[in-house]
């Protein structure tokens, strides 16, 4: 962990304060209009777009319960008589299942192959949920065991690196939930 390696307090909240004005710093191009970015917004007006988030990637541990609440959310919409399919994600989301397998079989060429099929055994249930709920929800994608980790999946598939929005160009950038 960063900060664990960090033995001065003042660095350390020094440091996080940098990653976190950089952060923000990278999205106040596409949160702000073309008339804004030629000199009338100050750097102190970036506060009104922290909660302009433009992706969410999280791996199944944390990822399961919040679509098990938005699932919820359109049970309890349905009762009340409304539209359940107005519950959605409002940005983009996208799921990876890569923290679920135990290993059972070790040391033959169909290790994994054999692990795969006990891990969609065990967890049959947890991933035709998740598989409705990619179905189901706009804004979701959920990617399937098997695919890569987390980090790796993110990297080589999901990252976009640059957006173009109406001709503004902005990095990518995503809020992740993983246990590192």
């Amino acid at each position: 962990m960063i900060q664990g390696s960090i033995s001065c307090p003042t660095l350390s909240v020094f440091f996080w304060s940098q990653l976190s004005v950089t952060a923000m710093a990278s999205k106040l191009p596409r949160m702000m209009s073309r008339k804004s970015l030629t000199g009338r917004t100050h750097l102190r007006s970036w506060l009104r777009y922290l909660s302009n988030q433009h992706e969410f990637c999280s791996r199944d541990f944390t990822g399961v319960p919040a679509v098990v609440d938005l699932a919820a959310m359109r049970d309890a919409l349905a009762k009340l008589g409304s539209d359940a399919n107005k519950i959605n994600p409002l940005v983009p989301v996208d799921l990876v299942i890569d923290h679920s397998v135990q290993v059972d079989v070790a040391r033959s060429s169909n290790a994994l192959q054999s692990n795969m099929e006990l891990e969609f055994t065990r967890n049959r249930e947890r991933f035709g949920f998740l598989k409705w709920g990619s179905t189901a929800f706009q804004n979701m994608l959920v990617v399937p065991p098997g695919s890569g980790i987390v980090h790796q999946v993110n990297l080589e598939y999901l990252g976009r690196v640059v957006f173009n929005t109406d001709g503004i160009m902005y990095p990518d950038s995503v809020v992740g939930t993983d246990s590192h």
